[in-house]
């Protein structure tokens, strides 16, 4: 089995059990020597790090099944030149392919796009951004090495299974029925509603324009509803973009709290329990650790109508909140809507169930070799 450090945490609460023999190839980042890079751009390259290529290379040969973690740019020509005695499965999270498959205008909502692509109101700041970011993913998008990287691999795995109809059809029957386990989510959710007075509120979960920030700062400073604190997480992603975003939000008056470290897991899943709402403006797959644990501890959810987050939730019975109805206000959740959002995480996020159903995709994978 493959996995990056950053994600190692979750790949062993999916694989750390009998069912599996692990062997792990630590997969493009070294956690001590990249550990200041903030940028989701700032990807090192083979190149920089020849004793890791070999590692990789030489751990990959005595596996089964060579799972990679998430897509970067160096990975298709390194994926070609592995044997095709060892099926290779990637597992694709919201921002390996969105730039590739999904246009920005489904992505970013007005305010953002426009902050974002309109000359006359992207900031300094912004620049290099604009420049490094989003001129290296649209060579990417050039390359298109999302579809380079499919043809090689045996199959895929995507976060949440509504995502499958964003990938080009030929490739869908590569499609693996097994989803991605973030760990267990076994918090209490309190048993008490506050009233809606002194909200505490947490907006987006990073420093990325997938955000959609600005469009929420001009929504949020129009709510009804008092909020006595705002806090918002721009501990990684871009640092030009989330300095921008700061200043801004500063200067709205709005009392808000930036998070600009990363936190260690349980001191952020402590910090989630005493927010009251967490709204999430994302069109694409992000920030699904945050929903599962807001949900599971009892939190008001407000998620985009057109976003894929929102689909998922609420085709399952989940209680979620539509953000265009922050103009009205913000509802609190019903205990029996905190109770009946636990249960449901229970349910469809099952974590033994997780690896019962990746086992036998996994299986039927290594008894297809033609498919590979």
């Amino acid at each position: 089995m493959l996995a990056d450090p950053k994600f190692e945490a979750h790949a062993k609460n999916f694989f750390d059990n009998d069912e599996f023999n692990n062997d792990w190839a630590l997969f493009a980042f070294d956690r001590e020597s990249k550990k200041d890079r903030k940028d989701v751009y700032d990807f090192p390259s083979w190149e920089e790090q020849p004793e890791l290529k070999q590692h990789f290379e030489q751990k990959a040969s005595q596996n089964d099944v060579l799972l990679v973690h998430f897509l970067i740019p160096g990975s298709t020509s390194f994926l070609n030149a592995m044997s095709r005695q060892i099926p290779v499965v990637i597992q694709f999270w919201g921002g390996d392919y969105v730039s590739q498959l999904t246009p920005s205008s489904k992505t970013f909502l007005p305010l953002t796009h426009s902050f974002l692509f309109d000359d006359s109101c992207t900031q300094s700041s912004l620049r290099s951004f604009v420049r490094i970011g989003l001129q290296k993913w649209r060579t990417l998008t050039h390359q298109n090495h999302v579809s380079q990287a499919l043809e090689r691999a045996a199959g895929f795995l995507t976060i949440l299974p509504e995502e499958r109809q964003l990938f080009p059809e030929k490739f869908l029957s590569k499609h693996l029925e097994a989803r991605v386990i973030y760990g267990k989510f076994d918090s209490a959710p309190p048993l008490t509603v506050k009233s809606s007075s002194g909200l505490t509120v947490m907006l987006g979960n990073s420093a990325t324009p997938s955000n959609n920030h600005l469009d929420f700062l001009q929504l949020l400073s129009n709510c009804p509803s008092p909020i006595n604190h705002l806090i918002l997480p721009l501990s990684y992603g871009d640092s030009s973009y989330g300095e921008s975003i700061r200043a801004r939000f500063e200067e709205s008056g709005l009392p808000t709290t930036v998070l600009k470290e990363l936190m260690p897991l349980q001191e952020y899943e402590a910090l989630i329990n005493e927010v009251d709402v967490l709204i999430l403006g994302h069109l694409r797959q992000q920030g699904l650790g945050n929903i599962l644990t807001a949900l599971q501890q009892g939190k008001t959810i407000y998620l985009h109508p057109g976003g894929i987050n929102y689909e998922h939730f609420k085709s399952r019975g989940f209680a979620v909140r539509n953000t265009q109805d922050l103009a009205k206000g913000i509802e609190l959740l019903s205990e029996t809507d905190q109770t009946r959002n636990t249960a449901l995480v229970s349910q469809f996020w099952d974590i033994e169930q997780g690896r019962i159903d990746m086992k036998a995709a996994l299986t039927s994978l290594l008894q297809s070799p033609a498919a590979w």
